[in-house]
C-alpha cells in the first residue's frame, strides 16, 4: 500500500473511524521502520494538540506562507526560493479547507493535518501552529515550573519540556525528555505528557516521569494515570497510587508493579535512590546531578547492579559505597573521577 494511503489511515485512525483490519494494517506499517513511526507519532501529537478552527474561518493562507518563506530564509542561509515550491500549497490547503466544512466531513481537518505532513511541512523548523514555550535545566541544576492552568512541575537536572503558551479548551499537552513531578490541577481536561516512546495521560494527580534512553518510567504518588505506548496502540497500562510502569522503546513492552513512590521520588528531597540499577546508568544520573565527569575504565562491570539511597552526600562518598559494593576502586585525574 502507498504512504499515501496510510496518510488517510492515520486521519481515520485521529478521528476515530478505524476498522479492525485497518488498525492491524496501521499498526504493522507504524512498526515497519523508524521513519514510519515517526510520521505517525508527529502527527499524533499535532491532532492532540490542535483546536479545530471555527467552521466560518478559513485562515489567509497566502499571508502565512509568505511569513513562512521570510522566516526560513532569515533561520537557513541555505534557503532560497526555489524551494517554495515544497511550501507554497495555499491554493490546496484553502481549497481544501473549504471542502471540509462544505461537506462537514468528520475527519476532514485530520485529513488536512495530514496533508500538512505528507508535503513535509511539519518537518520544516517553523512553528505555524501552537508555539511552545521550551525550559531546560542544565546538569547539577533543578527548577520549578507553573503551567498556564496553574499546574506544577519540579525539574529535575538535564531536562527538556515544551508546552504551548496557552493550552487549548479541550486538552493540555506537554512533552518530556528528562525526568519531572508533576502536580497537575483538575479542571476537567485531560492533561498528557508526552515522551519519546509513550504517552501519560491523567485529569488530576501526582506522579513523577522519567524518560531517558528510550525508556519511559511513570512512578505514580496519587491519583491514577494511563500509561501508553506510542509504537503499538493497543499498548496501555493504568496504573494507581505507589505503582511504577516502564515503558522500552526496543522491546515495546509495558511492565508495572507496585513500589513506594515517596521513597523512588527521593531526588525531589536531594536523595539518589537505585533499585537494581546497572553501574552505567547510576554513572549518567551521578554525572546529572553533581556536573562531574565519571569514566568506567571496564564496560564490562558496568551492567552490574546497585540498590540503595544517598542523601545530601558528597560524590565522593557516593563514589566510594558504590566501589565498595562492587569491588572497585576510584580516583581522580585531570578533572574527572575514573572508575576501575
Amino acid at each position: 500500500m502507498a504512504k499515501e494511503k496510510y496518510y488517510i489511515l492515520i486521519s481515520r485512525y485521529l478521528s476515530g473511524e478505524l476498522s479492525e483490519q485497518e488498525k492491524i494494517d496501521l499498526k504493522n506499517w507504524i512498526n515497519a521502520s523508524d521513519e514510519n513511526r515517526q510520521i505517525f507519532n508527529n502527527l499524533d501529537r499535532l491532532w492532540n494538540t490542535t483546536e479545530t478552527p471555527e467552521p466560518d474561518t478559513i485562515p489567509p493562507f497566502e499571508k502565512i506562507w509568505a511569513n513562512v518563506d521570510s522566516e526560513i530564509k532569515a533561520a537557513d542561509p541555505k534557503y532560497s526560493s526555489a524551494d517554495t515550491y515544497k511550501l507554497n500549497l495555499s491554493g490546496m490547503f484553502q481549497n481544501i479547507w473549504k471542502f471540509a466544512f462544505a461537506a462537514q466531513h468528520k475527519y476532514a481537518f485530520a485529513a488536512l493535518l495530514v496533508l500538512a505532513l505528507g508535503t513535509g511541512l511539519l518537518f520544516k523548523n517553523v512553528n505555524l501552529i501552537n508555539p511552545y514555550l521550551e525550559v531546560k535545566t542544565a546538569y547539577a541544576q533543578q527548577t520549578k515550573l507553573l503551567l498556564p492552568d496553574s499546574s506544577q512541575i519540579d525539574l529535575n537536572a538535564d531536562t527538556v519540556i515544551k508546552y504551548h503558551k496557552d493550552f487549548s479548551d479541550s486538552i493540555r499537552a506537554v512533552y518530556l525528555s528528562g525526568q519531572a513531578f508533576f502536580q497537575i490541577k483538575h479542571d476537567g481536561r485531560p492533561f498528557i505528557v508526552h515522551t519519546d516512546n509513550a504517552q501519560i495521560r491523567v485529569l488530576g494527580t501526582q506522579f513523577d516521569v522519567k524518560a531517558r534512553d528510550l525508556v519511559t518510567r511513570v512512578i505514580v504518588k496519587e491519583g491514577r494515570v494511563a500509561l501508553e505506548s506510542t509504537t503499538i496502540a493497543a499498548n496501555k497500562l493504568i496504573l494507581q497510587k505507589n505503582e511504577m510502569g516502564v515503558c522500552e522503546k526496543k522491546s515495546n513492552i509495558l511492565e508495572h508493579k507496585p513500589v513506594d513512590a515517596m521513597y523512588m521520588i527521593g531526588w525531589l528531597n536531594n536523595t539518589l535512590v537505585f533499585e537494581m540499577t546497572p553501574l552505567y546508568e547510576i554513572i549518567k544520573e551521578l554525572e546529572r546531578h553533581y556536573n562531574k565527569e565519571i569514566e568506567l575504565i571496564d564496560s564490562n562491570v558496568g551492567s552490574k547492579t546497585i540498590t540503595g539511597e544517598f542523601k545530601d552526600q558528597s560524590i565522593e562518598q557516593v563514589l566510594s559505597a558504590i566501589c565498595i559494593t562492587l569491588d572497585l576502586n576510584y580516583s581522580f585525574d585531570n578533572g574527572r573521577y575514573i572508575i576501575k
